[in-house]
């Protein structure tokens, strides 16, 4: 072969591999595409039928095996690993019945360990998001996370008044911050609002029954503790008070009969 034909040969030998080369690339480049797509639309079919468990598992995958580093399917990811599994059955019972999630449904949170930790460590790294309204997200999350041992809330399981109260304020400051990124988030400051509320509710009930003692009305005063006691448990540091005040209510009666 002539030198003029074989260059001219070669020639069209390399473009034809470099013309195979790019076709391949956007070949694999748009099957990637049309993969993931694939999945975030398989993802919210799978969150919003309630089949938590699988729409985290494919969020996953889009995280791990695809590599979208998208805030969204993140969020996405969190919510559903937090509420994957069976329902809960204690839900109803405690005080914390009416905490607002941003995912949806909190009364399914019991998440199998591996999906929930790995949950919680996403809405962690999900409070710094470039995203105002997902760092706000994910704060609110990790407020009622704070809320719950397993699948019961603090209030059914908190061994001591000062734990409750230390978990409550750690659980408070979240719900602050997650208002502080987005102050249009409802939940949060309902939650906030709630918390705060249910944080002075010990020293306000205190208080009442102080000034029950003071008009003498000390009937009014051991009931009102009473049920204080029945309602949180953090009362307990008052029992000592409620004692007091039952002996002077049996002494005052027997005055009066």
């Amino acid at each position: 072969m002539k030198p003029l034909y074989r260059n001219l040969f070669y020639g069209l030998i390399l473009g034809a591999t470099i013309a195979g080369i790019v076709y391949a690339f956007i070949y694999v480049g748009k099957n990637r595409s049309s993969q993931i797509s694939s999945l975030k639309s398989a993802a919210k079919k799978q969150y919003l039928s309630g089949d938590f468990e699988k729409a985290a598992q494919t969020n996953r995958e889009l995280i791990d095996s695809f590599k979208v580093d998208d805030e969204a399917v993140k969020i996405n990811f969190a919510n559903a690993g937090f509420l994957s599994a069976a329902p809960d059955s204690a839900a109803g019972s405690s005080s914390f019945e009416g905490i607002k999630s941003d995912s949806s449904n909190l009364k399914n949170i019991g998440a199998p360990y591996h999906l929930k930790d790995a949950a919680h460590q996403q809405y962690l790294a999900l409070t710094k998001a470039n995203s105002k309204t997902i760092a706000s997200m994910a704060n609110n999350q990790l407020g009622i996370s704070a809320l719950k041992t397993g699948n019961k809330f603090i209030d059914e399981v908190a061994d001591s008044p000062d734990k409750m109260d230390s978990l409550l304020r750690n659980a408070v400051i979240l719900f602050q911050e997650a208002l502080r990124k987005n102050p249009d988030n409802d939940s949060a400051r309902y939650n906030y609002e709630l918390l705060k509320e249910k944080l002075s509710f010990p020293l306000k009930v205190y208080a009442q029954a102080e000034a029950l003692v003071n008009q003498r009305r000390y009937r009014e005063a051991y009931q009102l503790m009473q049920k204080a006691m029945q309602r949180d448990t953090r009362m307990k540091k008052y029992e000592d008070f409620t004692k007091k005040v039952y002996a002077v209510y049996q002494i005052d009666s027997l005055k009066r009969s």
